[in-house]
């Protein structure tokens, strides 16, 4: 048994160490990645970055129910939706509310609900990070194994629409998927002969 389910007090801004940059959130929903579940099971050995007890569960989407004074902040109100990852001490998102560091809160776009919203935030920061160590610019092509894994589908958008590499190829056996998220070419390795 290595989850417990038990009650918590409302998490306080006051001890924070940096109180004036901290967001307390109510959770809406939260989302599973593999980084939780090896940190939960202990999988991540002496490097897990929190030791137990801990709030599992990082990414999720809510609602600010209070803030931080810091001016980095004015863009933040109480009310607003918001969607991000929880690092903050031993704070995790599988709770009714969590503290955040503001580096780690953003708006909820307006386009996506809070669930979809949840699941975007280590996936997308996934994406984003191995590109930016591939160093990728304009007119690059890429080819991203694994299409249509959560990842995957990040880094074709990002790939196409920000970076706007000339081509970008994909494994996968979601074909429509992949394309309508901006693959140029899918190979589905599993009818298709890559192997000569």
């Amino acid at each position: 048994e290595v989850l417990k389910l038990t009650e918590l007090p409302i998490p306080d801004l006051n001890a924070c160490k940096n109180k004036a940059k901290a967001v307390l959130v109510k959770v809406l929903f939260a989302s599973i990645n593999p980084i939780d579940y090896k940190m939960i099971t202990g999988l991540m050995g002496v490097v897990n970055p929190k030791k137990p007890p801990f709030v599992a569960g990082r990414d999720f989407s809510g609602r600010v129910v209070a803030k931080g004074d810091d001016p980095s902040l004015r863009w933040l109100n109480v009310g607003d939706l918001v969607y991000g990852q929880c690092w903050y001490a031993d704070q995790g998102s599988f709770a009714e509310y969590c503290l955040c560091e503001s580096v780690n809160v953003q708006p909820m776009p307006k386009n996506l609900s809070p669930l979809q919203a949840a699941a975007i935030p280590l996936v997308s920061q996934t994406s984003y990070q191995a590109m930016l160590k591939m160093q990728l610019k304009k007119g690059d092509k890429l080819l991203i194994l694994g299409g249509s894994t959560a990842t995957g589908l990040a880094a074709i958008q990002m790939a196409k629409r920000f970076i706007e590499c000339e081509e970008v190829v994909v494994t996968s056996s979601q074909i429509d998927l992949c394309k309508a998220m901006g693959a140029d070419r899918v190979i589905n390795y599993r009818a298709d002969e890559v192997w000569h």
